[in-house]
C-alpha cells in the first residue's frame, strides 16, 4: 500500500474557492484546452479562450491560474491563465502607484460627481473638477475607453486612487503652446476662429494651438472696415501674422493684407502729367495733405509750392481748394506726389 505523505492528505481536502490562486501541471493538450492536475480529487481544466500561448505549452509543464468555476459542466476546476497573467501585471503597477504618478485605466462607468474604474485592486475615481472642460461636455463617451490620468490622492488601506486627467490635458496644451511659440513666425499665413470683440478689434483663436492673437481694426480692410462688421463670431478666417512677442507672448493679425487693395483701382485712373483741382485737408509746415476724390488724396511737398516758401500754414487753409497736377503715382505704396499749378502756367510769356 502506498504511504500517504502530508500534502496528499493536504490535496484530499482542497478547496476550490473562486478566485483562489493554484498551480498544477498539465497532463493533456487538445483542442479544447489542456487537462491539468492540481493535486486534489479532481483535476482542473483550463480552456484555449483563459490560455495564453498554448501553442508553447507541453505536457508535464507547470501552469499557473486562477480558479473562475468551482466545477464546471465537464466536472473540473475551471481555471483560467489569463486572469492570472493580468492579475500579476496588475500587482507589478500597484506596487509603483505613488501621488503624482501617470497611470492609464479603463473607464467603467459615469458615477455622481466623476467617472470611476479599476487599476488592479484599487477603485479609480477622477472628479468632474478635473475632467477637462471637451471631455467633461462629451463625458459618456470615456466609457470603456482606456485614459491616461495623474495620481492626485491614495488611501492605501481602502484601496482608492483619486486622479486627474485635466492636469493631463494642461500638460499637453502647455507642451503645444511652446512649441507654437518656438516655431511661429512674422509673414505667416494661419488660420484662425473669431473669438471676441472689442472695440479696438477682434480676437482671434489661432488653429490648433489654443493661443489667442489680435486683429486690430486698422488691420481689418483698406477702407476703414471695423472687425465687427466684417467677421462672424466663431468662423474660421485666413490671417497673416504681422508681429510676435514671444516675451509676452502676443500675437498681431492683420487680415487686409492678404486682400485686394481697392485703392489700387481708383488710382489707376489717374496718371501722371494730370491737372485738377483738390481740396485742403491737411495743413503741415513742409507740405499739403490734398483730396482729390473721396479715399483719394496726394501730397504736395513745401518744394513744389511757391519759390521762397518757408512754412506752408503761412500761404494755405484748411479746406481751401487749389490747382494742382499729379507729378508722381506709386502704386505698390498708394501715394500720388502733386505739384502746384498756377494760372500762369497757361500763359505765353
Amino acid at each position: 500500500m502506498e504511504k500517504l505523505t502530508q500534502e496528499m492528505i493536504d490535496a484530499t481536502f482542497a478547496t476550490y474557492t473562486k478566485g483562489k490562486t493554484i498551480e498544477g501541471k498539465i497532463i493533456r493538450i487538445d483542442d479544447k484546452g489542456v487537462l491539468v492536475n492540481i493535486g486534489g480529487k479532481r483535476d482542473a481544466f483550463i480552456y484555449n479562450e483563459d490560455l495564453e500561448r498554448k501553442e508553447n505549452l507541453r505536457q508535464g509543464d507547470n501552469i499557473t491560474g486562477i480558479i473562475i468555476e468551482s466545477k464546471d459542466e465537464n466536472g473540473y476546476v475551471k481555471l483560467s491563465n489569463l486572469d492570472y497573467i493580468a492579475q500579476v501585471e496588475s500587482k507589478k503597477v500597484a506596487s509603483s502607484l505613488d501621488i503624482g504618478k501617470k497611470i492609464k485605466f479603463k473607464v467603467q462607468q459615469v458615477v455622481k460627481g466623476g467617472i470611476a474604474g479599476k487599476i488592479a485592486d484599487y477603485n479609480v475615481f477622477v472628479p468632474l473638477s478635473q475632467i477637462d472642460f471637451a471631455h467633461k461636455k462629451n463625458i459618456n463617451l470615456l466609457i470603456n475607453t482606456m485614459i491616461e490620468v495623474y495620481i492626485i490622492q491614495m488611501d492605501l488601506r481602502a484601496k482608492k486612487l483619486v486622479c486627474s486627467l485635466k492636469k493631463v490635458y494642461d500638460e499637453i496644451k502647455e507642451i503645444n503652446e511652446n512649441n507654437f511659440w518656438s516655431e511661429i513666425s512674422e509673414n505667416q499665413i494661419i488660420k484662425g476662429k473669431v473669438k471676441r470683440f472689442a472695440e479696438f478689434g477682434v480676437f482671434v483663436e489661432i488653429e490648433n494651438s489654443g493661443v489667442d492673437g489680435l486683429l486690430h481694426n486698422s488691420n481689418v480692410g483698406y477702407l476703414g472696415e471695423e472687425a465687427k462688421n466684417t467677421f462672424n463670431k466663431d468662423e474660421e478666417y485666413n490671417f497673416i501674422i504681422l508681429s510676435v512677442d514671444r516675451e509676452n507672448r502676443k500675437i498681431e493679425l492683420g487680415y487686409k493684407q492678404l486682400q485686394d487693395d481697392p485703392r489700387i483701382e481708383l488710382l489707376k485712373k489717374y496718371n501722371v502729367g494730370d491737372e485738377l483741382t483738390g481740396k485742403i485737408i491737411k495743413v503741415l509746415p513742409f507740405g499739403l495733405v490734398v483730396e482729390l476724390e473721396k479715399r483719394v488724396s496726394g501730397f504736395l511737398h513745401i518744394s513744389q509750392a511757391e519759390y521762397g516758401l518757408n512754412d506752408m500754414r503761412d500761404a494755405y487753409k484748411l479746406g481751401e481748394e487749389i490747382e494742382c497736377k499729379i507729378i508722381d503715382i506709386d502704386l505698390d505704396n498708394f501715394k500720388i506726389s502733386l505739384s502746384r499749378l498756377f494760372k500762369y502756367d497757361y500763359e505765353v510769356l
